[in-house]
């Protein structure tokens, strides 16, 4: 998927987010909400044009659960401060969708790598590849509800 793909599906997941959290608007909250759009395009640091892509190989470890998991184990061992707590949790979350989101395209992901290298397609989810009219429609799909939640509907 394209990064504004999964920068519109993070930021649709993070306002649910917000919302069953019951978070104020806050500029901690603003600081984490951003941390997390960088959790949601960063595990496409391992892309073809990337020199980590000869080395890690595309969709690898970086599209695993491992650093997510990482991230949420360390906001619950350290909590020294609601900023960084809220940053690290937003991390999480914008990697998360990421990961979320390229499952359901093609290629898929292996989640779970290397412990187990088999790949999560969602069966009949394939369709969603990267600049088809899908993705075009997942991208409206997740505008549309974005401009509800932040409408108040």
């Amino acid at each position: 998927m394209k990064a504004a793909s999964h920068q519109l599906f993070y930021i649709t997941v993070m306002l649910a987010v917000i919302k069953i959290m019951g978070l104020s608007p806050s500029k901690e909250l603003a600081f984490a909400a951003v941390a997390g759009l960088v959790g949601s395009t960063l595990p496409d640091i391992d892309i073809k044009f990337s020199g980590l892509s000869r080395t890690l190989g595309h969709r690898g470890i970086v599209h695993t659960v491992w650093v997510p998991s990482g991230v949420v184990i360390s906001y619950f061992l350290l909590q020294t401060h609601r900023l960084l707590d809220l940053s690290a949790l937003f991390f999480a979350v914008g990697w998360l969708t990421h990961l979320i989101a390229d499952s359901i395209t093609p290629q898929g992901i292996r989640p779970f790598y290397p412990l187990y290298s088999g790949k999560i397609v969602p069966r009949g989810f394939g369709i969603f590849q990267t600049g088809s009219f899908y993705e075009t429609l997942f991208q409206f799909i997740n505008a549309l509800i974005i401009a509800i939640i932040t409408a108040g509907g």
